[in-house]
């Protein structure tokens, strides 16, 4: 894998089931290195199903759309000291790590010193996107307090779909698109073989 010879951190962005975590995850099987999803260090409210709790469908039924992208962006930048921490705890003790979850907002990497060629920004068309959403949230089948629910999450998540995207692109991050599962396995399967080229 090409890295900064002295960082062994990947990062990987994008918004909700773009495939962060399927990539993470093949990567390391391939590589050893160890994975750490965002979620894990603090968690926002998450995805709206029917196996969540009712706050979270509430969370999302009482709140505007731009509100509940206004927390969002809140609840990473109170993230983002953590987030750095783990990754200095990783640079200095030279273990090898991939870290994904949106979180990584590519606006931050400098203030993490992580180098834009070890990080990637997965993207997916929106009508992929709302598709993925809405077959892991049994959208058809929810009651009608649940599919509103959905539907301000699938307008959060393409928010940020976007926005991630386009911070990626402003600071040399590289942005792949993804709306196929085969090219998240592809892309993990090519930076393990050191063949990705931006």
């Amino acid at each position: 894998m090409i890295f900064k010879e002295e960082q062994r951190i990947v990062l990987i962005t994008g918004t909700s089931h773009v495939g962060k975590t399927t990539c993470a995850v093949t990567l390391s099987e391939k590589t050893g290195f160890k994975v750490i999803s965002t979620d894990t260090l603090a968690r926002h409210p998450g995805r709206p199903s029917d196996s969540v709790p009712s706050f979270i469908i509430e969370y999302y039924n009482n709140l505007s759309d731009d509100t509940i992208h206004w927390f969002l962006k809140v609840h990473h930048e109170n993230m983002r000291a953590v987030i750095q921490e783990t990754i200095q705890r990783y640079i200095k003790t030279d273990q090898p790590l991939v870290l994904e979850g949106a979180a990584l907002r590519p606006e931050y990497f400098a203030d993490w010193n992580i180098d834009p060629a070890n990080a990637y920004c997965l993207y997916a068309e929106p009508a992929i996107l709302i598709g993925r959403i809405k077959a892991s949230t049994d959208y058809n089948k929810g009651a009608q307090p649940l599919r509103i629910a959905i539907d301000k999450f699938i307008e959060r998540s393409l928010r940020e779909n976007e926005l991630l995207a386009e911070s990626a692109e402003k600071n040399g991050v590289a942005v792949v698109v993804v709306n196929d599962f085969e090219k998240i396995s592809h892309l993990a399967t090519n930076l393990a073989n050191n063949n990705y080229t931006r």
